[in-house]
């Protein structure tokens, strides 16, 4: 079969195989029906295909493209942040024809035009082409960006989605999440901390009382929400102590460990009631709790020096400090490591909990400020804009791991790491060098967490309009 596709007033011919493209559906005449299936383009990245309506289907087709502008580069469009409908014919094919605008910020905009040609067979897949032209205007330019063609993609859908039964916490805007045991310990942007029951999905605050929903749409802006751990309504925040990327929590010794919103100090809460029982008074780079004490990285008020120091888990009293470079601290199974991170590059050294002596370091390109760093308990894992990184503790040996898009976020158990995939609307398993597994996920973007029993939570808003929300995933689907 061929078919011209006109896209950015240039013509293009699509030939696909008979049964593959355009409506050749099953050929013998019978009504093929459609299902819900997943598979990937011939690019690699995760589509899905979801039944709507009698005959209506839903696609999400995340791709990428190729602009003049920028050879040799893919680029990713916003292609999966639009879902597209369509009807399906009784033969099985459809067709997706559509021009739209995504707006991003400060007036830019994305243009994109693409068509979609599919069709279900009767033994229950589907396979089509893909074919997208995206350009992009700034607001301010006088013309658009070169066009970003991805050419045509051929794809594949032939299995059922991997998505259980998953457990949903509406939650305003949450931002930070910390396991505590099988729970999970989150706070959201007004700073309102709470902990949801593996078990039942309650969500309360540390001293008892419920956990607010997202806010409703008709409050008002201007009255401030600020809560602190306890429950208890407080001032709105003060100018932090804290650096603004200093947002984890660190749950250890019964308490959590967070940034203060009335104060802008980090403080700590007991999970039993949500009662402040102690503060730092000095800056902080860096934050992780260890199995029976509170590591950070502190500096003075000019951030001209830093210390790594092992804090009592209950009054944050430091019992132990080294000075260092600056970077941050990850604990994990096997030990404390400590990462530091310049503009020309970094190092990742062992450290010795009781001494601080920190051991021979292996040379890595680090973050540099230690974003995401994840401890198992044979590598280090972090992100960059490579994608995933992991360097292997006993060889030294560091490799990027290779997956069909870049993760947005990653957290990780003794053995192993989960990332999420804004993209393709996924999460993964990794182990070693390996997917071990992949769980289609809500639309969105997520931040995650995986608590002591193995379970994946995320953390997010999702889709555009939707409320923000904690999901905790089915355990039969990530095997948690």
């Amino acid at each position: 079969m061929r078919t011209w596709v006109v896209l950015g007033g240039v013509a293009t011919l699509v030939v696909a195989a008979c049964g593959e493209s355009g409506g050749s559906g099953s050929g013998d005449g019978a009504e093929v029906e459609p299902v819900g299936l997943v598979g990937e383009t011939e690019q690699g990245l995760h589509l899905r295909i979801d039944v709507v309506g009698d005959r209506e289907v839903s696609l999400r087709f995340p791709a990428e493209c190729r602009s003049d502008d920028r050879p040799g580069e893919d680029l990713s469009v916003s292609l999966h942040r639009h879902r597209f409908e369509t009807g399906v014919d009784g033969d099985g094919s459809f067709t997706v024809d559509e021009a739209y605008v995504e707006e991003g910020t400060d007036g830019d905009e994305e243009h994109v035009e693409v068509r979609i040609d599919g069709d279900f067979a009767e033994d229950g897949t589907a396979t089509g082409t893909l074919e997208l032209t995206s350009r992009g205007w700034n607001g301010q330019s006088e013309a658009f960006s070169a066009d970003c063609e991805s050419g045509v993609v051929a794809w594949t859908a032939d299995r059922a989605p991997v998505e259980g039964d998953n457990m949903v916490v509406p939650l305003e805007n949450p931002v930070s999440l910390a396991p505590a045991g099988p729970d999970l310990v989150a706070s959201s942007e007004s700073g309102e901390v709470v902990r949801i029951d593996a078990a039942t999905g309650e969500a309360r605050h540390l001293d008892g009382s419920p956990a607010a929903g997202p806010a409703a749409a008709d409050a008002d802006p201007n009255v401030p929400s600020t809560v602190v751990a306890g429950g208890t309504p407080g001032a709105v925040a003060a100018p932090a102590v804290a650096p603004m990327w200093l947002q984890n929590l660190a749950v250890v010794a019964d308490g959590v460990w967070m940034v203060d919103p009335a104060t802008g100090a980090v403080s700590r809460f007991e999970l039993a009631d949500g009662a402040r029982t102690a503060t730092i008074d000095q800056p902080l780079d860096s934050m992780a709790a260890g199995p029976d004490a509170l590591w950070t990285v502190s500096t003075n008020p000019f951030r001209t020096s830093y210390a790594l120091d092992r804090r009592d888990p209950a009054t944050g009293t430091v019992l132990a400090s080294a000075p260092v470079q600056r970077g941050a601290v990850v604990v994990g199974p096997t030990g404390v490591w400590y990462a530091d991170a310049t503009l020309a590059g970094g190092r990742l050294a062992r450290v010795d909990p009781a001494t601080l002596a920190v051991g021979e370091p292996f040379d890595v390109d680090l973050p540099l400020f230690g974003e995401d760093l994840v401890a198992t308990e044979d590598r280090v894992w972090w992100l960059d804009i490579e994608g995933l990184m992991s360097i292997d503790l006993v060889s030294g040996r560091v490799g990027q791991v290779d997956l069909p898009s870049s993760p947005d976020a990653v957290a990780g158990d003794a053995t192993g790491v989960w990332t999420v995939h804004e993209q393709e609307a996924v999460a993964r398993r990794i182990e070693g060098d390996q997917v071990v597994r992949t769980v289609d996920l809500p639309d969105g973007g997520w931040n995650v967490a995986v608590t002591a029993d193995g379970a994946v939570w995320l953390a997010g808003r999702g889709a555009s309009g939707d409320e923000p929300r904690i999901v905790r995933l089915d355990p039969a689907v990530t095997a948690g």
